[in-house]
C-alpha cells in the first residue's frame, strides 16, 4: 500500500518513514547502559503488521486492547500494531503488587478491553491473575514476541481515520475510578507537531528516555521517534531510579540532544550522583532538558546547573514546560532552548490570588518558573473558576485551553466530559478544557502556581501545599525531597476547633531512621511557622516510598489524606511520639492498623492478604516483577541470598510491625513465609 504525501496519522507517517529510511534504527533498548536490542523503521512496520494481523483474529475494529508489556521494544510493537489495526490501545503496566492489580482491574472493566497484548514471559502469570478475578475479566491474551513478522507481509485491513480514537490514556487519579482520556489520531499528530516545533526536533536529533511508556510523557516522547524520524534510546525506569547516573551516562555516550523528566528526576541526579560518577560525563550535546509533569522548582534548576556545569551542561538547556493527558500531553514551552524565565513574587499576595513582583527577603518570596507559551492553533486562557469569565494578564485563575490537540473527552463518562472538556466563555463559541490548575499569564508566558482543589484555606488565608512541603523538606537533611504531602482536615474529621487544620505527612530517609526523630519534627514545625505563618496541627513521619504517587511521580495528596484518616500509613513517628514500628516490634505496643485489620479477617482471607504482602515485598527486595513470582517456588530461585534475606526480614518488620521469630528457611517460599508470619501474629494477638 502506497503512503500518503501528506500523512494524516502516525500509521501513514510510519509507512512513509519505512520507505525513506529503511532499516535505519529508530528505537534502541538499553539495559544497565548496554545496547541490547534495536528496531529499524522497516522492521517496525513489519512488526506492527504482524501484531495487527493477530489482533484481527481475536478482535474487531474499535475494540480496546490492553498493553501489558514490560519496558522495552515489545511495548512499541504492540502500540503501533493497535494503531495500524484501528484497535484502541490502552497503555498499562504489569501489576507489581495488589494495589496495582486493583487499579488494573478497574481499567480493564472501564475500557471493556477484549484483548491483552503482553510477552511470552508474562502470559501465563497474567492468565492466572485474570482467572483469579472469578470471571470479572474475560480477554484474549496474545504474546507480542510470538507474532509472525514475515518480511513482505502487508496489511489489507481498514486504514485508521484521523477522527477515530487511537488510544485511551488512563489518568493517575487518587480515586478508585480511573478515567480514560480519548486521544484521537488527529490529536496525536497535532500534539506531536507542537512539541516537535517547540523542541526544534529534526531527523538528526537523538533522544534518550527512561520514562514509562504507559504514561503520557513517556509515550508521546517515544512517538517522536516516528514523527520526527529521530533515533530514540530507551531504558527502564528502574534502571534510572536505582542508579540515576545511568541516565546521564546514556545521554553522554549516545550524544543525545533531547531528554528530560519530572522535576524530581533532576533533584535525584543532583543528590545521588557521586563525584566519581561525574568523571567522564560530557553533557555538552544536551540541547533540550525538558522538565514537566509536576511543579518546576527554580532552586532545583539552579542546583542541577551548578552540579553538572563541569560536565558541559548549559543552563540554557533547561526547558520548563507544561502539559496534561487531557491535552494529549504538550501544552506550553519556549521556542527552543533559552535561559529559564523566573519571577520573584510576593508569597503573601500570591495566596490571595494577586501577582506582585518583589525583591524582599527570601522567606517572603516565591520563585515561579515560566512554562512558556502556546503553540499552533492553541489558546490559553486564565479564568475565574466561580464566575467562568476570562481574567486579564497578571491575574491568577484556573488555566483553560483549547486547540486541535485537546482530547475528545473521557471514555464512557459523559458527565465528566461535559464538566471538563466543554467549558465555554461568554462571547466565545469554542469549547475549552478545564485543567484544574491555577496559574497566570505574563507577556503570553504561562506560570503554574498549583492545583485548584489542593489549595489549603486556614482562617481565611490561602496556602499552597507545595510551599509547606518544600519548606519542611529543606528544614532537615533526614527528610526526602519530593516526599511530602500537606493537606487540611475539616472540623468534622477531628477535634472540633472551628477551622481547618493542616497535616503534613513526610517521608524520612532510610539512613536516618535510627536517629531521634523528635528534633526532626520540631525543625519542620519551626520552619513552616517562620516561613509561612502556618501552624501544623500534626506531623506524621513515614517510611521512604510510602506516600502514594502517580506514575509520573506526582504526590497524590487526596489519597494520602484518605490513608491518614483510615490509619493506613506506615508511620515512624507522629508529633515526636514513639514510632509504631518500635513499640510493635518489641511486642509492648499496638500493631500497625493494617496488621490489626488482617487479624480480624477470616483465616483464609488473612492468609491471602499476608501472602500478597510478602509477595509485594519480595518483588521489591529481589527486583523481580510482582506478577512473575510464584508463591509456591523457593525464593532462592528468584535470587534470595544471605544479604537479601536480611533486607526482606527488615521490610517485613516495617510493614507488619513484628519481627519474624524464626530464621527464614533456605527452601522458604512466599507461601511458607506467609504461614510462618500468620502463626506468629495469631500467637501475639492471643497473648
Amino acid at each position: 500500500m502506497s503512503t500518503k504525501m501528506n500523512p494524516e496519522t502516525l500509521v501513514d507517517l510510519m509507512r512513509q518513514r519505512a520507505e525513506t529510511f529503511g532499516e535505519r534504527p529508530v528505537y534502541s533498548l538499553l539495559s544497565d547502559g548496554k545496547l541490547v536490542e534495536q528496531l529499524g523503521f522497516t522492521a517496525l512496520q513489519a512488526h506492527a503488521t504482524g501484531v495487527a494481523a493477530r489482533l484481527s483474529e481475536h478482535t474487531a475494529v474499535g475494540d480496546r486492547v490492553l498493553l501489558l508489556c514490560p519496558p522495552g521494544l515489545d511495548y512499541i510493537r504492540a502500540f503501533f500494531g493497535c494503531l495500524l489495526a484501528s484497535r484502541i490501545a490502552v497503555p498499562a503496566y504489569p501489576p507489581r503488587n495488589n494495589r496495582h492489580m486493583l487499579r488494573l482491574l478497574a481499567i480493564i472493566q472501564d475500557s471493556q478491553a477484549t484483548c491483552v497484548l503482553t510477552t511470552r514471559a508474562l502470559r501465563d502469570k497474567l492468565h492466572s491473575s485474570l482467572q483469579a478475578t472469578g470471571g470479572q475479566v474475560r480477554a484474549e491474551i496474545v504474546a507480542v514476541d510470538e507474532v509472525d513478522v514475515s518480511s513482505g507481509r502487508t496489511w489489507d485491513g481498514p486504514v485508521p481515520r484521523a477522527s477515530e480514537v487511537a488510544f485511551l490514556q488512563y489518568t493517575s487519579g487518587s480515586t478508585g475510578s480511573p478515567k480514560g482520556v480519548m486521544v484521537t489520531h488527529r490529536n496525536l499528530m497535532m500534539n506531536s507537531a507542537m512539541s516537535a516545533d517547540a523542541f526544534e526536533l529534526t531527523t538528526d536529533s537523538v533522544y534518550v528516555s527512561w520514562l514509562p511508556l504507559f504514561h503520557d510523557m513517556g509515550l508521546m516522547g517515544m512517538l517522536q521517534g516516528v514523527y520526527s524520524g529521530m533515533h530514540t534510546f530507551l531504558m527502564s525506569p528502574l534502571d534510572f531510579v536505582t542508579r540515576p547516573s545511568r541516565w546521564l551516562e546514556a545521554i553522554s555516550k549516545h550524544r543525545a540532544t533531547i531528554s528530560g523528566g519530572p522535576n524530581f528526576a533532576y533533584e535525584l541526579c543532583t543528590t545521588k550522583i557521586t563525584d566519581e560518577e561525574l568523571r567522564g560525563l560530557d553533557l555538552s550535546c544536551w540541547r533540550i532538558a525538558f522538565n514537566g509533569s509536576e511543579p518546576v522548582q527554580a532552586e532545583v534548576l539552579h542546583r542541577f546547573s551548578q552540579r553538572f556545569q563541569a560536565c558541559g551542561f548549559r543552563r540554557q538547556a533547561h526547558y520548563p514546560c507544561y502539559g496534561l493527558a487531557e491535552a494529549t500531553l504538550f501544552v506550553s514551552g519556549s521556542a527552543g532552548p533559552r535561559e529559564p524565565v523566573i519571577k520573584a513574587l510576593s508569597r503573601a499576595r500570591l495566596v490571595e490570588h494577586e501577582v506582585r513582583e518583589v525583591m524582599g527577603p527570601q522567606d517572603e518570596v516565591k520563585h515561579l518558573v515560566s512554562c512558556g507559551r502556546a503553540f499552533h492553533d492553541e489558546s490559553i486562557k486564565i479564568v475565574d473558576a466561580e464566575t467562568r469569565t476570562e481574567l486579564p494578564e497578571g491575574r491568577l485563575g484556573e488555566v483553560w485551553i483549547s486547540g486541535s490537540h485537546v482530547a475528545r473527552g473521557y471514555w464512557r463518562n459523559e458527565s465528566a466530559t461535559e464538566e471538563t472538556f466543554h467549558a465555554v466563555l461568554p462571547g466565545d463559541s469554542r469549547h475549552f478544557l478545564r485543567t484544574g490548575d491555577l496559574g497566570f499569564l505574563d507577556k503570553g508566558e504561562l506560570y503554574i502556581t498549583g492545583r485548584l482543589k489542593d489549595l489549603i484555606i486556614v482562617r481565611g488565608q490561602n496556602h499552597y501545599p507545595q510551599d509547606i512541603e518544600v519548606t519542611a523538606q529543606q528544614s532537615h537533611p533526614a527528610l526526602v525531597a519530593g516526599g511530602g504531602a500537606a493537606f487540611a482536615l475539616s472540623p468534622s474529621e477531628g477535634e472540633p476547633e472551628g477551622t481547618e487544620r493542616v497535616v503534613l505527612v513526610q517521608e524520612v530517609r532510610r539512613t536516618a531512621r535510627n536517629q531521634p526523630l523528635e528534633g526532626v519534627i520540631a525543625a519542620i514545625k519551626e520552619a513552616v511557622t517562620e516561613a509561612l505563618g502556618v501552624e501544623l496541627h500534626q506531623v506524621v513521619l513515614v517510611q521512604e516510598q510510602s506516600i502514594p504517587k502517580t506514575s509520573s511521580g506526582k504526590i497524590q495528596r487526596r489519597q494520602t489524606r484518605q490513608l491518614f484518616l483510615e490509619s493506613g500509613l506506615k508511620r515512624i513517628a507522629v508529633d515526636g511520639g514513639a514510632s509504631e514500628s518500635e513499640t510493635a516490634a518489641g511486642g509492648a505496643g499496638p500493631l500497625p492498623a493494617a496488621t490489626r485489620a488482617l487479624l480480624q479477617a477470616p483465616p483464609a482471607q488473612a492468609r491471602a492478604l499476608l501472602e500478597n504482602t510478602v509477595k509485594s515485598l519480595a518483588s521489591q527486595v529481589l527486583k523481580r516483577p510482582f506478577i512473575l513470582l510464584d508463591a509456591r517456588q523457593p525464593l532462592r530461585n528468584y535470587g534470595l541470598n544471605e544479604a537479601t534475606t536480611q533486607v526482606l526480614r527488615t521490610r517485613l518488620r516495617e510493614e507488619l510491625g513484628v519481627e519474624l521469630a524464626a530464621a527464614i528457611p533456605e527452601s522458604a517460599s512466599i507461601g511458607t513465609l506467609a504461614e510462618l508470619l500468620l502463626s506468629q501474629l495469631v500467637g501475639l494477638h492471643a497473648e
